[in-house]
């Protein structure tokens, strides 16, 4: 089998978005002070689950976006029903931060923290507290442009290409604005996107592809991120190219795990929220006289994981029907 099935990415799809989850907790565990001496570049390049999540994610808009008519009702419409994908899951996270904030510190600058919980303050360099989501919503609101832009004249190879070399044109600027050059910094992630949506189409045509134009593509990325030498992002766009294929060939070969990843992929996006938060709360645990449990702090990150992935599942329950109701 040297060709990709491109239909097989839409069969999987979930599954793949539960192995982007999965790669993003494991390239956390380094962040979080879990010992894992020499592996710990190993587990820094599973952070290739970034770029997975982000094509998946284009991939998907495509089809929502074929059979959306293209009417300013319409579009707003669409708007709508993908943006409270996010800001429902989003804001149920919020709350026990509010209501916190509200008991513990009563004196707080209100305006500053919902600045930040806005998730616009990624974008002037001040940080953030979900600064996927920040990037996320931008390719959400360009979604359609981009759509339109590949199909523009039915030459969507031709206008992919186009769209990737004025990418890394902006990839390899250096400005000096902050917000300009988060921009240029997640060129990789637009990549990732573009990427996705191209696929999307060729799947609409039943296409396959060469498992070599994969192994190309990353290999021309991870160039770029050695040459630029910026942050990982085009790194792990790279990564993501050459193995999609391979991790697609192994859900074609076998039937286990199967509903475990799909468990997971359908809670991925509450799963980033519940991961990042987390830490930070289990760190305050007093382990005092059995903190020898605790060594290496694999046990700290094992207890973020699983009650990570159980309250991301409560907040995926809770959402959906407001969700569906809205």
């Amino acid at each position: 089998m040297r060709e990709l099935e491109l239909s097989l990415i839409s069969k999987y799809r979930t599954e793949l978005m539960g192995i982007a989850t999965v790669s993003i907790l494991l390239c956390h565990a380094g962040a979080n002070h879990v010992a894992l001496g020499p592996l710990l570049p190993l587990f820094g390049l599973a952070q290739f689950g970034n770029a997975l999540f982000f094509m998946l994610s284009g991939y998907g808009l495509f089809f929502s976006l074929h059979k959306l008519t293209f009417t300013p009702f319409g579009v707003l419409l669409w708007y709508k029903r993908r943006l409270l994908r996010i800001f429902i899951p989003y804001l149920i996270w919020c709350i026990p931060f509010f209501v916190y904030q509200c008991v513990v510190y009563p004196d707080t600058n209100w305006f500053e923290w919902f600045y930040v919980f806005s998730l616009l303050s990624y974008w002037d360099g001040s940080g953030g507290v979900a600064w996927f989501l920040s990037v996320l919503i931008a390719l959400y609101f360009i979604s359609p442009f981009i759509y339109k832009s590949l199909l523009s004249r039915g030459n969507v190879l031709t206008n992919a290409a186009i769209i990737t070399i004025i990418a890394c044109v902006f990839y390899f600027l250096k400005p000096t604005n902050v917000t300009f050059r988060l921009i240029c910094s997640n060129m990789p992630n637009l990549l990732a996107f573009t990427l996705g949506m191209t696929l999307g189409y060729f799947t609409t045509l039943n296409k396959a592809v060469n498992f070599w134009w994969f192994v190309l593509g990353g290999s021309m990325a991870i160039a770029l991120f050695f040459i630029r030498h910026h942050e990982a992002h085009m790194l792990h766009l790279g990564t993501c190219m050459m193995v999609l294929p391979v991790l697609v060939w192994l859900l074609n070969c076998t039937r286990r795990g199967h509903a475990s990843l799909r468990w997971v992929g359908k809670i991925s996006l509450e799963s980033y929220l519940t991961n990042g938060a987390l830490p930070r709360i289990v760190a305050l645990i007093p382990w005092g006289a059995a903190a020898w449990l605790n060594t290496g702090n694999y046990l700290g990150y094992s207890i973020v994981i699983v009650a990570g992935l159980f309250l991301a599942w409560v907040m995926h329950i809770m959402a959906e029907p407001i969700i569906k109701k809205l």
